[in-house]
């Protein structure tokens, strides 16, 4: 039956688009956005450009999602190795954001009662980076560099995201790839799944961009600061028991 153009965005588009944003916030999810986390984290130590960074993620983020939901690594996912590497990747993660949420959590008292930046383990360089201005290019600058780093963390993230099991509508998206004449529409409906699983990602650099990145502006660090760090570190703490709660279970 053919559908109007109406009906195909009523009955196909949004729902691709809808399944994509409810597995944005699962567990595998999650874990990628913490990993995007510290891969921005990464490149704004090195004074990478965070923002170039962060887009050819999510460029690559899109195309490894797509490839992984049509099947053609289903033999190393449900390989033992990729079960170790999901076993030791959890085990990290809330390593992780239980050291850094108490990190945070001192900071942030640091910060609330003394404001003594000096003192603080968690400090920011990209604010650092803003104020300084560009320095000259090092290895970790360069922007090959960069997109392979993008290109590798995208594929590590997307591979900790399909960890979960994803929406009943991707399997309707995948069968209908195998009927005559619908390729192109069913291609554009995982592509718009793969897009809502990256919504929150996007989310997160479009706001990170806003408030630490932008060399255009100058930041009050101390005006910013305490409410970065107490949000940061909830966010982490929560993390991790998060990822514990649903490792266990």
């Amino acid at each position: 039956m053919n559908l109007s153009w109406g009906e195909w965005v009523r009955f196909a588009a949004l729902p691709a688009l809808r399944a994509g944003l409810a597995d944005s916030i699962n567990p595998g999810g999650l874990l990628a956005l913490l990993l995007f986390f510290c891969f921005l984290y990464f490149v704004s130590t090195v004074g990478g450009r965070i923002f170039y960074s962060g887009c050819f993620f999510l460029a690559a983020a899109v195309i490894w999602i797509t490839v992984l939901n049509t099947g053609l690594f289903d033999g190393f996912l449900i390989s033992k190795g990729y079960g170790r590497f999901l076993h030791w990747s959890f085990v990290f993660f809330v390593t992780f954001d239980f050291i850094i949420g108490i990190i945070l959590l001192r900071d942030w008292w640091i910060t609330l009662k003394s404001r003594r930046e000096e003192r603080l383990l968690v400090t920011f360089p990209f604010l650092e980076q803003t104020r300084e201005g560009i320095k000259p290019k090092g290895f970790w600058q360069n922007r090959a560099v960069l997109m392979v780093l993008s290109l590798l963390a995208a594929g590590v993230a997307m591979l900790l995201a399909v960890a979960w099991p994803p929406n009943i509508y991707v399997t309707i998206i995948l069968y209908q790839l195998t009927l005559p004449g619908y390729l192109w529409r069913a291609g554009f409906l995982l592509l718009l799944y793969s897009f809502g699983t990256i919504f929150p990602t996007l989310t997160a650099l479009v706001v990170l961009d806003r408030i630490f990145i932008s060399r255009k502006r100058v930041v009050r660090l101390p005006n910013v600061l305490s409410k970065v760090q107490i949000i940061s570190a909830a966010v982490f703490l929560s993390y991790a028991i998060s990822f514990t709660f649903f490792y266990i279970w």
